[in-house]
């Protein structure tokens, strides 16, 4: 997005003129990480890496991929020095394209410092070496080499979590989860939660057995308000202008796997609009390729076509239609959601909308049928009365094992760290620490 619209828009009307040669709907393997060099002037101030003590330093570095433009970006790694023992490292995706490490609201400060507190690594990144940065959705940032497909961009954070792990391999810099040992953990928030979710399904993050390099490489995952790339054509399709798309989200009776903290009843809205609302679609249209207005358009005269349902099923998340399967069996891999069931809060008299975070995760969820399809730990937890936003889960309310989180402090964010980290009311054996144990004893 940002300065980079009218070359993606005139990169989008080429592949529709001249179709593309590489095919979306495969995602190809792993990419590289180029050596990295130290930001001597310390970390951007503009980019919301965390500042709340000075042991932040930052990097910068290029990702390249095979079926997408190379992407710059800059990381930050944060330990507390002189700890006897570190539990694992954390790496954090906040959301949108992910040009912000973190955000205004201070939310991922407040997971940093309580992370850091804990024992753990903490690892930021902000997509795009300078300022206002390049979505890692887009395929194409510099050329239009490649088809458009966030699946196809999602091998940029993909290798990045593998990198952090392992170091891609290259044994011309030192790993950075060597700092620590233990967990390898990734706290993603909506765009962010997408791009945890396609390294999990689609790039090998949540394969079973001993962690090696480009396979099983995150231990634990914390998603909230996402992923949302779960099926990216339900939330663009119309029919005469019109998207008719729903999803209940763990309703009365359901035996989904994980539930917790949802309504039982009364007046609560149970049917979640996938529709990608008005702020969102046109950054969807860019990322995927399609040329104005398609996603989500609420022209009367437009109904989505059959090459416009092909080209968005095979670049979600959740495709069957494709070739190449993703997959939803990560045995040593646990995980948690945290989606708003409501809001609160008005816009120019008008309650604050809903947007289809919560939905498009509950598609992704609903993949497991078992508890033991993510490390033996899933939950899927409602967030309600989030304030004055649909992803404001931080300050909402949720309640977890009888203890409530929320409205006030303790807030609904401190049910995130605590589940991260493994503190009451939290099960621990699921905590990032005790999954890097699990899977060292797969070796």
């Amino acid at each position: 997005m940002y300065y980079k619209v009218v070359v993606c828009v005139l990169g989008v009307a080429l592949c529709m003129l001249f179709t593309c040669s590489r095919a979306a709907g495969q995602a190809p393997s792993l990419g590289t990480v180029d050596d990295p060099q130290q930001l001597l002037g310390g970390c951007p101030t503009n980019r919301y890496f965390y500042s709340g003590d000075n042991n932040m330093v930052c990097y910068t570095t290029t990702v390249r991929c095979s079926n997408a433009d190379p992407l710059d970006l800059v990381y930050g790694v944060d330990i507390t020095p002189g700890l006897q023992s570190y539990n694992g490292t954390i790496v954090m995706f906040a959301g949108d394209g992910g040009t912000y490490a973190g955000d205004s609201n201070g939310y991922f400060d407040n997971y940093a410092q309580n992370y850091l507190a804990a024992g753990y690594q903490i690892v930021q990144i902000a997509w795009g070496k300078t300022y206002p940065g390049y979505d890692w959705e887009y395929s194409n940032v510099n050329t239009d080499d490649y088809a458009y497909s966030i699946r196809n961009a999602a091998c940029r954070p993909a290798t990045f979590l593998n990198y952090v792990r392992f170091g891609n391999g290259n044994p011309n810099v030192p790993i950075i989860w060597n700092a620590t040992k233990g967990g390898m953990c990734g706290h993603g928030n909506s765009g962010g939660a997408g791009a945890m979710a396609y390294a999990l399904a689609w790039y090998n993050a949540g394969a079973g057995g001993a962690a090696s390099n480009g396979s099983g490489y995150l231990d634990k995952v914390v998603l909230e308000n996402g992923p949302v790339f779960s099926d990216i054509f339900q939330g663009c399709e119309v029919q005469s202008g019109v998207n008719s798309q729903y999803t209940t989200i763990c309703p009365p009776g359901s035996t989904q796997t994980g539930c917790n903290s949802w309504p039982g009843g009364g007046g609560n809205v149970f049917d979640y609009h996938l529709e990608y609302i008005s702020r969102d679609a046109p950054a969807v249209e860019l990322w995927s390729g399609t040329p104005a207005p398609a996603c989500a358009t609420q022209n009367t005269a437009q109904t989505t076509t059959a090459a416009e349902q092909t080209l968005w099923q095979q670049m979600s998340i959740v495709d069957f239609t494709s070739t190449t399967q993703p997959s939803f069996n990560y045995p040593v891999t646990a995980m948690s959601g945290w989606l708003c069931q409501s809001v609160t809060g008005q816009v120019n008299g008008q309650p604050v909308p809903m947007n289809n975070s919560a939905p498009e995760g509950e598609l992704f969820f609903l993949q497991f049928a078992a508890q033991s399809d993510a490390g033996g730990f899933l939950s899927v937890n409602g967030v309600s009365a989030c304030p004055n936003g649909p992803e404001n889960v931080e300050k909402g309310v949720v309640t977890v094992n009888n203890v409530t989180f929320g409205p006030g402090s303790p807030y609904a964010s401190q049910a995130l760290i605590n589940d991260m980290i493994g503190q009451s009311p939290a099960n621990p054996s699921s905590s990032c620490k005790n999954m890097g144990v699990l899977r060292a004893q797969q070796n």
